[in-house]
């Protein structure tokens, strides 16, 4: 929030004066047509003046786009509460039935064995209340079934959701006359997600299949998996449920004999991810103090091998920046959702094996990736953030500024094509776009430049009142926003032409 409030806050009155100067220029500027030295009246400067305190259709947009995500967020808050609370619920029946179970065993046996038993599930008892082990690794098909129907649930609530909000976005930008600058989303992207999470049939058996190690993402598509994960710090604190992650590097770079060949033996056979979280926990002690990746995000450690030509490790494709992964855990620390966005120009193969996320806090266990477990349902499109939704407006802005320049350079300098151009560079300024600003600048001089030269050979052809009206508005124009670089000189002589007294 805060750098949103600086973003919008940082418009100096030196910027402020110069965005509404150019929108003035063409929009709400009115000329003294008697006026033979070209200066504004006392009315029409307070014309100015007014305009000058006016916001434009983008100015503080994050407080809008704030209060649509807060209603929303608080829908999927309470959906998610609700599930999580049925599914608690079948839980404490599970472990009620368990503990019935070792009380009926203890009074069937010897007195001599009833102590040892009962002491036996008290020790069950206290683990599964202090580790939660059936959530962590649900064993029984019973359970991962259970658990594979409340993520279906959240799935189907999560995309309406998201795609009320984004309406809601959506509508926000068109109050504000600004909605061609709302990126909104690709109907098939919807579709996409609609399709995916209706067809996902959540079933109960015995046998786990074995976990995906490699993904394709289609160029521009952003895909989503469920990626199954295994702790790498035994004495540290879990991750929790829904908390954001960052890949950080490779379990192969992390000095470990038997880590790779665990994770690999977990990839192939997931029914043994007990026994195989708990081979990883004595690998903890082997771990090499150089070389080894810290919790924070910034010690992204590349490479690692085991991806052939063609095929990108999850590390190097997100550090080379073609590549952006969205992490968040999903059920403590052994599943992961990641949202995939292929931003390159090709079809991308990506190696998930192996991959390190962290959460950027060095007490906080880090975990390694195994694969994709196909069992589990997708997680529903993300939630655009107000933040998201923002930097994916900006992206839209900067592209409408380029097409608009691109309009002006190539030869349209008509007042429509400048029109837009000064209507791009009022929504980058309100978004905090500065950098393509002073090019754009350039552009729109040249192009008011070039308009009012052909103006004024069209008014010496035929000196008509509606020519001469039109190549004065021009020529305010240009006095207003200073003539290009080399132009002053003509342009002097062609307000001493067209107005009969000379320049002062």
């Amino acid at each position: 929030m805060t750098l949103n409030y600086i973003f919008f806050r940082r418009v100096t009155t030196a910027h402020r004066l110069f965005l509404y100067l150019l929108v003035s220029v063409f929009f709400l500027l009115p000329l003294a047509a008697n006026s033979h030295d070209g200066q504004a009246s006392g009315t029409d400067q307070k014309t100015i003046l007014e305009l000058l305190d006016e916001d434009g259709p983008l100015y503080e947009l994050i407080y809008d786009l704030e209060e649509c995500y807060e209603k929303h967020l608080g829908i999927v808050r309470a959906a998610s509460q609700a599930a999580e609370a049925e599914r608690e619920a079948k839980l404490q029946d599970f472990l009620e039935k368990l503990e019935k179970s070792f009380a009926d065993s203890a009074r069937s046996r010897a007195p001599k064995r009833e102590d040892m038993l009962a002491a036996l599930g008290r020790d069950i008892q206290r683990l599964v209340s202090e580790y939660d082990l059936q959530a962590l690794f649900p064993g029984s098909p019973e359970e991962r079934f259970l658990r594979c129907q409340h993520h279906l649930r959240l799935a189907r609530m999560r995309l309406k959701t998201a795609r009320d909000l984004n309406e809601d976005y959506r509508k926000v930008l068109v109050q504000r006359g600004a909605d061609k600058y709302f990126p909104g989303k690709n109907p098939e992207d919807w579709q996409y997600w609609q399709e995916e999470i209706d067809t996902f049939e959540c079933k109960k058996s015995v046998e786990r299949p074995p976990l995906r190690t490699r993904i394709r993402i289609p160029a521009g598509a952003r895909r989503f998996f469920v990626l199954k994960t295994f702790c790498l710090d035994r004495n540290k604190l879990g991750p929790n449920n829904g908390q954001k992650l960052k890949v950080i590097g490779t379990a192969a770079s992390l000095g470990r004999t038997n880590l790779v060949q665990l994770l690999e033996k977990a990839s192939t056979f997931p029914a043994r991810e007990i026994d195989i979280q708990e081979a990883i926990w004595k690998e903890c002690g082997n771990e090499r103090e150089e070389g080894s990746l810290p919790g924070a995000p910034e010690s992204m450690t590349g490479g690692g091998g085991g991806s052939p030509g063609g095929v990108l490790n999850l590390v190097d494709a997100v550090s080379s920046g073609d590549v952006r992964a969205d992490l968040r855990i999903r059920d403590n620390f052994t599943l992961v959702d990641m949202w995939i966005e292929n931003r390159g120009g090709t079809e991308k193969v990506i190696d998930v094996f192996g991959a390190v996320f962290g959460s950027g806090d060095a007490d906080v266990q880090r975990t390694g990736a195994a694969g994709v477990d196909t069992e589990q349902p997708p997680p529903g499109p993300d939630i655009n953030s107000p933040e998201r939704t923002l930097e994916d407006i900006r992206d839209e802005v900067a592209k409408k500024l380029e097409e608009a320049m691109e309009r002006v350079r190539n030869g349209d300098h008509s007042q429509e094509a400048l029109k837009e151009l000064l209507d791009a560079m009022a929504a980058a300024r309100n978004v905090g776009l500065e950098e393509p600003l002073n090019e754009a600048w350039d552009v729109f001089r040249d192009g008011l430049w070039e308009e009012t030269v052909d103006s004024y050979d069209s008014y010496t052809s035929d000196p008509s009142a509606a020519n001469k009206k039109n190549l004065l508005d021009l020529m305010e124009a240009v006095r207003q926003t200073d003539p290009p670089e080399g132009k002053q000189d003509a342009f002097d002589r062609m307000r001493e032409d067209v107005l009969g007294v000379p320049t002062p």
